[in-house]
């Protein structure tokens, strides 16, 4: 009889982003109850597989054109007084700030396996095998194309003044600052992945030792030979048992040997008294 039970929740895992482990796949394999001299071999596969593909396209322009201006004053042909021009600060300020293409992937733990594999309980000889084999396999793919095009004029005048042809008093021109101040910031194709890994746990029992008598030595005080799945300790362990019995057998021999020689002796020394 080949009895082999595998209860499984086990799945192909495809998602595009997972941020959280899901419940624990449960597997339970158990080889047993199986015949003298059978073949039993049991193979699982499990297979998960994550794949992430991300793409970014931004194309950016941006065109600015400032001007400040207190100059091209004009106090011409003036008589008989003072002539003065005073320009106030002109000022520009310019400040752009471009930010695209962020890209932040982040795939959780695939889900965790409970596993509860075991050989137990089958017959004499028997080959049992059971094979696991875990695939688990992350593609992240992230594709950015960024094209940012600044154009900026900026123009700050205080000058361009005329006073000409003033008579009969004193004449000036003050002008005040002229500040240009252009700032400009652009940023773009950052990725960030995360990627979590798998774990496997639970119980893997070890194979349940075959108890089987020595050929050819009968059992004494309920002594046996254990046979252990564990090839170059059975025959020596067989040797070892097989002198000790035989050694064991040996006393009880000479010891029922000496009984009767002692009372062979004891009946000749009763014949030989007067």
């Amino acid at each position: 009889m080949k009895k082999a039970k595998i209860l499984s929740a086990l799945s192909a895992v495809t998602a595009a982003t997972l941020l959280a482990a899901g419940p624990a796949l449960a597997l339970t394999v158990e080889v047993s109850g199986n015949g003298a001299s059978s073949d039993n071999t049991v193979n699982i596969s499990v297979n998960q597989s994550t794949s992430v593909s991300q793409t970014n396209n931004a194309n950016i322009t941006n065109s600015v054109s400032a001007n400040a201006n207190t100059g091209s004053n004009s106090a011409n042909n003036n008589t008989g007084g003072d002539t003065s021009i005073n320009t106030g600060d002109a000022s520009t300020k310019v400040a752009l700030n471009n930010t695209a293409n962020s890209s932040k992937t982040s795939v959780g733990c695939c889900d965790p396996i409970d596993a509860a594999i075991s050989i137990s309980g089958n017959g004499a000889d028997s080959d049992n095998k059971i094979s696991f084999n875990l695939n688990n396999s992350r593609n992240v793919s992230t594709e950015n194309n960024l094209n940012i095009d600044n154009d900026v004029n900026a123009d700050a005048n205080t000058g361009d003044n005329e006073a000409n042809g003033n008579t009969g008093g004193n004449t000036s021109i003050k002008t005040g600052d002229a500040n240009v101040n252009v700032t400009i910031g652009n940023s773009g194709n950052n990725n960030e992945a995360v990627v979590c890994g798998c774990l496997i746990a639970g119980l893997v029992k070890p194979p349940t030792p075959t108890v089987k008598p020595i050929p050819g030595v009968p059992t004494v005080l309920g002594l046996t030979s254990t046979s252990l799945p564990m090839t170059g300790f059975n025959y020596p362990f067989q040797l070892i048992l097989g002198l000790t019995i035989g050694l064991v057998g040996l006393g009880f021999v000479l010891k029922n040997k000496a009984s009767q020689v002692e009372q062979a002796l004891n009946s000749f020394g009763s014949k030989l008294k007067f």
